[in-house]
């Protein structure tokens, strides 16, 4: 078993299994964070989108915005907002540049926990508060490997409070940016 702080990678070595017993309990006290994080988290996305449409229509409308990201997930929305907004940098100043990058570096963690919290399998977490996030299997030798990551209660409502701060401040990003407000 390789590990990190924050995940542990396990091999399946014959059988899977589940832990019912304590599924209850998990459901009982996680539901209601997951349900609220993820509620917020869609606001983050959708101010994101907005952000985009702005930077690609120039104001007039977001049309063309839309159709661009139509099918995009949210971790390429991200790059793409950073392309967008990459060339505006040269002509800021540097506290803003920095502010730019800190916000585009916490939208992909934001985005990354959501995808680990929104495919947990939360029949695997164990008492440590670790619970499967992916499953992998090698094509070489065809072995499965969990990656299983540490979600705590705690751990949802600072990532909350950090989406929060994102949604606050990414609709001024692309004004300052523009010297629309700086």
């Amino acid at each position: 078993m390789k590990s990190g702080a924050d995940y542990q990678i396990d091999e399946l070595e014959q059988y899977d299994y589940f832990n019912a017993r304590d599924f209850s309990r998990v459901k009982k006290e996680y539901s209601e964070p997951i349900g609220r994080f993820l509620m917020d988290f869609s606001g983050l996305e959708h101010l994101l989108n907005l952000s985009i449409a702005e930077v690609l229509d120039a104001g007039r409308s977001h049309i063309t915005g839309y159709i661009v990201i139509e099918r995009l997930k949210t971790r390429d929305k991200i790059e793409l907002f950073y392309r967008l907004c990459s060339p505006l940098l040269s002509s800021v100043k540097m506290r803003l540049r920095k502010k730019f990058k800190v916000i585009v570096n916490n939208l992909s963690e934001v985005n990354e926990f959501r995808n680990s919290l929104a495919h947990a399998n939360w029949l695997t977490m164990d008492s440590g508060g670790y619970v499967r996030t992916k499953v992998r299997t090698a094509t070489e030798d065809g072995s499965v490997t969990f990656r299983r990551s540490k979600i705590t209660v705690r751990k949802i409502r600072q990532m909350r409070l950090e989406v929060e701060s994102l949604a606050q401040k990414l609709p001024f990003l692309f004004d300052e940016l523009t010297g629309g407000s700086s």
